[in-house]
């Protein structure tokens, strides 16, 4: 499976900058089932907390993983299957960042309507039930926080973390693309990393009120925009009149704004 899968990673071109795929191989031999980068992110961004207790912490956090999956046929384990719903696995790692990420969680990753739920029934029959919107958005997660400077991931770090051997790698930029345009309030970017932190992020609550605008309210505005932006001069205005009696039969010009087609109106 190993070899399988650093094959995999050498096709798509997602091996980590100047690695060959034989050190690779002999790093996921080493760490496995998990693959190298879970141990090297716990320890070296995790790790960097001062309250993060190094190898403790980063063997109660594998320890939590591992059960959570035990009744499952992962051939391996990433940091995108980091279970953010699992309470325990959760708390291990709020616990270092602030409560306010519990909340962040839960709209952005966990609840039914979530973002990364959303993404994960979007694209397309063939990827159901692989939860490519979740491993994407749990592995930029995961990957955001440390003491230090370092934090967030590339879009081939978070290809290499989040894809399985089952969809082609060029899925998850497909997800990251919706998650970021579309569907996650807390999700950043700065530079070519991607990272969560507890700002929203304006283009998602930009979207938000415009989803969440009222049709009637629409069109009080539009008809609002039509009357001042039209002065009918020598012309009698009818905006969107819905009766026909309305408009004098005479021949003085009249300039008639329908908002659908009306034949009733235009006979």
């Amino acid at each position: 499976m190993v070899k399988a899968f650093v094959e995999y990673l050498e096709h798509d071109a997602l091996l980590p900058s100047g690695m060959q795929p034989t050190d690779y191989r002999d790093r996921f031999m080493d760490s496995y089932p998990f693959l190298p980068e879970v141990v090297d992110i716990l320890y070296s961004r995790w790790g960097s907390f001062p309250t993060f207790q190094r190898t403790r912490g980063v063997l109660r956090l594998l320890s939590l993983v591992i059960a959570s999956h035990k009744n499952s046929n992962r051939p391996y384990l990433s940091i995108a299957d980091f279970d953010l719903g699992n309470q325990e696995i959760r708390q291990e790692l709020i616990k270092h960042i602030g409560s306010e990420y519990n909340g962040i969680i839960v709209q952005d990753i966990t609840a039914v309507d979530a973002g990364a739920k959303r993404v994960d029934v979007s694209l397309g029959n063939s990827y159901q039930g692989l939860m490519l919107g979740t491993r994407t958005t749990t592995t930029i997660f995961v990957s955001s926080f440390s003491g230090g400077q370092e934090k967030g991931c590339t879009l081939n770090e978070i290809k290499r973390f989040a894809t399985t051997m089952d969809n082609p790698s060029s899925v998850i930029a497909e997800a990251v693309e919706q998650l970021k345009s579309k569907y996650l309030f807390f999700l950043q970017m700065m530079g070519e990393r991607y990272y969560f932190n507890n700002i929203p992020n304006i283009n998602r609550i930009l979207i938000s009120v415009e989803e969440n605008i009222k049709e009637d309210h629409l069109q009080a505005e539009e008809k609002d925009l039509i009357k001042k932006s039209i002065k009918g001069g020598k012309l009698k205005v009818y905006i969107w009149e819905e009766n026909s009696a309305n408009i004098p039969d005479n021949e003085d010009f009249k300039l008639i704004i329908l908002d659908s087609e009306n034949h009733s109106i235009m006979s």
